[in-house]
């Protein structure tokens, strides 16, 4: 059924505020005005080129005002765009292009070279544009491919349409346990996550300045910097570059924000930069974390060496944003915070049978931003998607207080002499513990006499007299603070754990088979 709501059409019906500031970009203020502007002429380049509602148009692009204006100029076309990370590799840009039967994509001048790669019949009548409105002093541009520059001369599109979709713009999972899968989002879902979250628990209003070291590319970012921005009068900070902990603590300083979203390895790692940053965005800044649970440690740094909260928070791809959160005040370290109003949850420990209180339990989810299912994809629809449900797959304990604490996955709980490990539990204790360990996996390897028993592979830039050393204390605190069980029986120093294109951990990319002889220490290496 066709629908007759837009999102651009209701974020720019207001013509009185087309001069408020929107963006920070290049140290340039652009407005809202502008942004619909741009929009408006990203419209009409995809309408003249014969583009149509309901298709599907990719788009690898940088932080910039272009990713911003390409994504709501597709949606005001009443297209589906698809914000994708513009250092995806060839195999996943294949299977992108391929899954998502997309008709045209929008990418940085690098990305041409990696698309013009893959065979032409994928990419039969499949429109490509360049983007070269905000070029950076690296970009080369193809001189026979066409740019989105070009919509400047269009005069922009001043009407909206409507797809005949169930979603308005799609997400692609990180895709930890297998190709990437399409999640169908809806825009007025995340309207509603904005003001259940952004507003009720954040408070954001037009006196913020928003900073997301998220890239658009994830839910998490893209809630961040264009919908809380565009929805809650706020402005926000737009950086095409990869946020470093040097460029990160640069932009606080220069910028001077008053919101920061972040990750708990970013927070740990500009940790020491943190009376700098505390200074920059002044004493009424909200500091929110998401994408993996924030460890107890990181937390407590922040709070007794600067007294500040860090909220942390949990959502996933498949429900746009954050639907469970601490609370401004009354954040507790190590925990996840309580559900958000208008959301519901429960923990599961079977199909048909709900946790008790402080027991583990599969985390299920149902509110108005939860997602209408993967694209094309009907096993794991029906796998994660139940009566409303989304069944996260995340393990969790909740307090009579209803106060959520994160276990693990499910799928990566492991067993060692009758009792369960959470392998995150232990990496971000050894990893907030250990400053030279810069990142650890923990996973169950089966020994040659069929037992499991755990391993630890991690990375670290000390040198080899140094290892045995380190690695006998990280026995003696795990051995006092957890058990003897979780001592690893082996340890395994790489280079860095294995990564997909997001940069999410691979955990199946390890061994879990003890070589016949490891005694020693030996350089993993993965492929």
């Amino acid at each position: 059924m066709k629908k007759t709501w837009n999102f651009v059409e209701y974020v720019f019906h207001n013509k009185s505020e087309s001069d408020r500031n929107l963006y920070l970009f290049r140290k340039k203020w652009i407005t809202l005005g502008e942004i619909g502007t741009i929009a408006g002429q990203m419209a009409e380049l995809f309408m003249s080129a014969g583009l149509k509602p309901s298709e599907r148009i990719l788009l690898f692009l940088d932080d910039t005002p272009a990713a911003v204006g390409c994504f709501l100029g597709a949606i005001q076309a009443g297209m589906v765009p698809v914000l994708l990370n513009p250092q995806s590799k060839k195999d996943y840009i294949k299977h992108y292009i391929k899954d998502s039967k997309c008709t045209s994509i929008v990418c940085e001048p690098r990305v041409v070279s990696v698309i013009q790669t893959i065979q032409k019949s994928l990419l039969n009548d499949v429109k490509v544009w360049q983007q070269d409105l905000y070029r950076s002093a690296n970009d080369n541009l193809h001189l026979d491919l066409k740019g989105i520059r070009t919509a400047l001369n269009l005069s922009p599109f001043d009407g909206y349409l409507y797809n005949d979709c169930e979603s308005d713009f799609w997400q692609y999972t990180s895709g930890t346990t297998g190709m990437p899968k399409a999640v169908r989002q809806s825009t007025q879902g995340m309207v509603e996550n904005t003001e259940l979250y952004a507003k009720a628990i954040l408070n954001i209003s037009g006196n913020d300045c928003i900073y997301s070291t998220a890239k658009l590319f994830f839910g998490y970012g893209l809630g961040n910097s264009v919908f809380f921005p565009l929805l809650r009068g706020a402005r926000a900070i737009l950086d095409e570059r990869w946020p470093t902990p040097d460029i990160i603590v640069e932009i606080i300083q220069t910028n001077r924000p008053t919101i920061l979203f972040s990750v708990p390895t970013i927070y740990l790692n500009i940790i020491d930069h943190g009376e700098n940053i505390t200074r920059a965005m002044g004493n009424n800044a909200r500091y929110v974390s998401a994408g993996a649970p924030l460890p107890g440690a990181i937390f407590n740094a922040w709070r007794y060496r600067y007294n500040i909260e860090i909220l942390d928070g949990i959502g996933a791809t498949e429900m746009g944003h954050i639907f469970l959160s601490n609370r401004p005040g009354s954040a507790q370290a190590g925990s996840t915070g309580k559900t958000l109003k208008g959301y519901e949850v429960k923990l599961m420990t079977s199909v048909d049978t709900t946790a008790k209180y402080e027991e583990q339990g599969v985390l299920y989810v149902k509110g108005p931003s939860v997602a209408k299912g993967y694209y094309n994809d009907p096993t794991n629809t029906a796998h994660r998607f139940s009566d409303g449900w989304y069944i996260t797959g995340d393990v969790f304990t909740q307090n009579p207080e209803g106060i959520f604490t994160y276990v693990g996955r499910q799928d990566d709980l492991f067993k060692v002499k009758g009792r369960w490990i959470s392998p995150q539990n232990i990496e971000s204790f050894i990893t907030t513990h250990f400053p030279m360990i810069r990142e650890a996996a923990l996973i169950p390897a089966v020994s040659n006499s069929g037992d499991v028993t755990p391993v630890l592979y991690y990375a670290t830039n000390e040198d080899q007299p140094k290892i045995k050393e380190i690695e006998n204390h990280i026995s003696q605190y795990l051995a006092e603070g957890f058990g003897s069980y979780v001592v690893p029986k082996e340890y395994f120093v790489i280079s860095q754990l294995p990564k997909n294109d997001n940069g999410k951990f691979m955990r199946n990319a390890l061994s879990t088979t003890l070589p016949q002889d490891s005694q020693q220490l030996e350089l993993i290496k993965f492929h």
